[in-house]
């Protein structure tokens, strides 16, 4: 007879415990989504932002002015990336050969600052086009290498942030060139603080969704269509959705879910698996 010991029951049930955990953080994989800042302890309606931290924005910009915000992700590769997402219905706005992708933007708010880089858009990702699927990958080249300036928001293991979490939404506030040519000259980094208390999920025609209780004010920056909302989890700052102004109500935002997207779209990007499962798929006990 096999006899299980109490000692063995109590490793198995923390073994449990430590996978259920696992699964639910954030991939901590190339130094995503750390920064020093103070801690977010209540919603706070939009404000100027620092730079420094939110070192995962960019700028999908366009011809003709248009722009879109961005929010840079982790790859496979080590210490870079080269893909971003931004509103699917933003970007399609203009051809993907007229689109360049700025990250790097410092606190003076230049698009040629010592530390910004500008790449070319090669390719994007995206889904139906209904606006509760507003989410597209857009990839880039050359590729952006990692620094103190530049550094990619975690992803999500789940579809939204765990209760009580403090989250960001972010976004750039423009300024035209006075040149007649409708340019950007320069960017402000704004901010809302929000608390995601409690979330409700939704779908339609198989894309995700979820609502988040609000107390802000809805402004034409933070509440831009497909601004990205960054939540602290496990210490890492991580993209849970981008947000669907057409379908948010005063008292209560919409986002679309990444991390379905993400699941989606797994087979065709290169992201990263994180260290304990490349030490599974090195074993051959994950693909």
């Amino acid at each position: 007879m096999f006899l299980i010991s109490t000692t063995f029951l109590i490793v198995i049930g923390s073994l449990s415990t430590f996978v259920n955990c696992w699964y639910s953080s954030p991939w901590d994989v190339a130094g995503c989504g750390r920064v020093l800042r103070p801690n977010v302890n209540s919603a706070v309606n939009e404000s100027d932002a620092d730079a420094a931290h939110h070192p995962w924005m960019a700028l999908l910009t366009q011809e003709g002015g248009e722009h879109c915000h961005g929010i840079l992700l982790p790859s496979s590769r080590v210490n870079t990336s080269s893909v971003v997402v931004v509103s699917a219905s933003c970007q399609r706005k203009t051809s993907t050969d007229k689109q360049r992708v700025v990250t790097g933007i410092g606190p003076d708010g230049r698009l040629d600052g010592n530390h910004t880089k500008t790449a070319s858009v090669v390719g994007v990702l995206s889904g139906s086009g209904h606006c509760f699927d507003d989410v597209a990958f857009v990839l880039f080249s050359p590729e952006v290498h990692f620094n103190e300036h530049v550094k990619p928001v975690c992803l999500p293991r789940q579809s939204t942030p765990p209760p009580n979490s403090p989250c960001l939404l972010a976004g750039y506030s423009i300024e035209r060139a006075e040149d007649g040519s409708h340019g950007i000259s320069k960017v402000q980094l704004k901010e809302t603080a929000l608390m995601v208390r409690r979330q409700n999920r939704g779908t339609f025609m198989g894309s995700y969704f979820f609502y988040v209780h609000n107390i802000t004010s809805k402004t034409d920056v933070t509440h831009f269509k497909g601004t990205p909302l960054v939540c602290l989890h496990n210490g890492l700052w991580t993209l849970y959705g981008t947000i669907i102004p057409l379908e948010s109500l005063e008292n209560e935002f919409v986002f679309a879910d990444v991390y379905s997207r993400l699941q989606l779209l797994e087979g065709e990007m290169e992201l990263p698996k994180g260290p304990f499962l490349t030490f599974l798929s090195n074993l051959g006990l994950w693909d």
